[in-house]
């Protein structure tokens, strides 16, 4: 005898589908329960058939089924055409973007071998002094910088890729944290962003990358277009 109709049997002739979900430990689709319901006709008693409520009861449970099912079907087509809808859109538009400039938050930035690396970044209150900490690609904290006094607001640093003995670093990738000290000792977290014009788009993965400075940037991390 197969699964449905061992707990058709089990159920009894009551019908009681809910009961029979909840014995069987499983979610049931449409057709399962169409296959419960009349498995469970077949295997009932001539001695006691099902009512004729009991059954109307059943139909109506497979009919609301049925429609809840539909229902989550056309729900996630809806979301996803939606989603390659907005995906669509934003891509075009991310061409917009091209020759702008546009302000791009980040804790990594390039180290050339001719200019050094600039390091953008904005203090949410003024601070005693800096502290700028410079990490290579593998995480290691190669170099700590400590600058004077700063107000709230925008500033620059221009790293000229040494540490404090002289040690020269090779032009590449760094991350950088940078931390304003008050009167105090107490540390608050600047955010470090660069700037720099759009010089081209880059699709990837249904994604549109915006490419600065030989860099590829997402487009959630643009926060400001400078000349619009």
């Amino acid at each position: 005898m197969s699964a449905i109709s061992s707990v058709a049997n089990s159920a009894g002739s009551a019908g009681d589908i809910s009961k029979i979900m909840q014995m069987n430990g499983e979610n049931l689709g449409k057709e399962d329960f169409l296959k419960l319901l009349v498995t469970q006709l077949k295997y009932q008693s001539p001695m006691e058939p099902m009512k004729n409520d009991e059954f109307v009861a059943e139909l109506a449970q497979f009919s609301s089924l049925e429609g809840i099912q539909n229902l989550n079907d056309k729900f996630d087509k809806s979301v996803q055409s939606n989603t390659l809808l907005a995906q669509s859109i934003g891509n075009s538009m991310a061409t917009t973007l091209i020759g702008k400039d546009v302000k791009i938050q980040t804790n990594q930035f390039q180290l050339s071998e001719d200019n050094g690396m600039e390091i953008r970044y904005n203090l949410p209150e003024a601070a005693e002094s800096v502290s700028v900490e410079i990490y290579d690609d593998q995480g290691n904290l190669i170099t700590t910088k400590t600058l004077s006094s700063k107000s709230a607001g925008d500033h620059v640093y221009q790293w000229d890729g040494e540490d404090k003995d002289g040690k020269s670093f090779a032009p590449g990738t760094y991350k950088v944290v940078v931390k304003g000290i008050d009167a105090d000792k107490k540390e608050t977290l600047a955010s470090t962003y660069l700037t720099g014009d759009v010089e081209s788009i880059r699709y990837s993965n249904g994604g549109a990358y915006l490419m600065v400075g030989g860099q590829m940037y997402g487009i959630g991390d643009v926060q400001e277009v400078l000349n619009q």
